[in-house]
């Protein structure tokens, strides 16, 4: 568990640390109807957890919530101290969520999301972690074994689910995976090679969504991921990175996803 100490040391992954924090709670902004700031609340709500539980922030004259923030993930927490922050995140996420019309399902996939955006940036910093089901992150032993077919949800389910996602969410981005080539896979190498092929590309598949989304298997070679809280540009951004990751994965025959050009979502 130390190894998270030299990374937290490292000024570069402060930054780092900080961008994802600050792109996933944005500051209090000036709005002229307000005549004043407005938002900023979830970065506030992890201010105040931060002082209840370390008693190290002081609100210095002129300082606003951000700069605290700032100068404490950037230049004076400990690695400790950086570690709990990042515990506290999804707590405060939760917190502030409850506070909004959306139901409990949107609450969950929203912690799951904040969650993930944590991990991967972590990911990044070659610092492999992951939440316990006591929200504490512990190390993670990377698992490059693909995920099993069985283990994905269907299409009965995705029918089942989407209308209830799309009612708790603002936008909801849904990806249609499709591989090219593929019953030439079957008929030349046999479905035991298929299905090798199959569960390597959804393994791809899962990691790259880790936390965003949900993957399931439409049928045969098709696959769907639902993105709550992902427009158009993103979904295709989290399409376009797929592509590269299955392309430049080894699946026993090279297998490349077609991503159509135009991606749709789903806003109400």
């Amino acid at each position: 568990m130390t190894a998270y100490i030299a990374v937290f040391r490292d000024h570069g992954a402060r930054v780092t640390i900080w961008y994802m924090l600050e792109d996933l709670f944005p500051p209090a902004k000036f709005h002229w109807m307000a005549d004043g700031l407005v938002g900023g609340e979830e970065q506030r709500l992890l201010e105040e957890g931060l002082r209840k539980r370390l008693r190290v922030l002081r609100l210095a004259e002129g300082d606003d919530t951000q700069q605290i923030l700032k100068r404490f993930v950037i230049d004076d927490a400990t690695p400790d101290q950086l570690l709990l922050l990042l515990e506290l995140i999804p707590d405060v996420a939760m917190r502030y969520f409850r506070q909004t019309p959306y139901s409990q399902h949107g609450l969950q996939e929203r912690v799951d999301f904040v969650q993930g955006r944590i991990v991967d940036a972590l990911d990044e910093l070659d610092l492999p972690m992951t939440f316990t089901d006591e929200c504490r992150l512990e190390p993670r032993t990377v698992d490059t074994t693909p995920r099993t077919l069985l283990q994905l949800l269907g299409r009965d389910a995705l029918i089942a689910r989407l209308p209830g996602i799309i009612s708790d969410q603002p936008v909801v981005g849904v990806v249609f995976l499709d591989l090219d080539g593929f019953k030439a896979v079957n008929d030349t190498l046999g479905h035991t090679m298929g299905d090798a092929c199959l569960e390597r590309v959804s393994g791809v598949v899962s990691r790259v969504i880790h936390g965003r989304g949900t993957l399931y298997r439409y049928g045969g070679d098709e696959f769907v991921i639902v993105l709550p809280n992902f427009d158009c540009r993103e979904a295709q951004a989290v399409a376009e990175r797929i592509r590269c990751d299955v392309e430049a994965a080894d699946a026993g025959e090279k297998v490349r996803v077609d991503v159509p050009p135009e991606l749709s979502s789903v806003s109400i």
